[in-house]
């Protein structure tokens, strides 16, 4: 988690390389993985916002909303 928030820290320098966008799905799923929800869910939901233009058919983008959905109905 510590080197994902690293590299979310240093967006300023680069802010369109797609690390810094990466970086919010690994922290994502470091947090999920550690049963921090609420944190995970933050940056599940950051990682949307950045991508928020991007085309829903990317399989990346389409595998992290199926695990935020998942993670959602986990806290329920």
């Amino acid at each position: 988690m510590a080197e994902f928030e690293k590299l979310l820290n240093l967006k300023g320098v680069e802010p369109t390389r797609p690390i810094h966008t990466v970086a919010y799905l690994g922290l994502a799923r470091a947090h999920a993985l550690a049963g921090s929800f609420g944190a995970s869910r933050q940056a599940y939901e950051g990682f949307f916002e950045v991508l928020r233009d991007a085309d829903e058919g990317i399989p990346e983008v389409q595998k992290a909303r199926s695990e935020y959905a998942a993670l959602l109905q986990e806290q329920v």
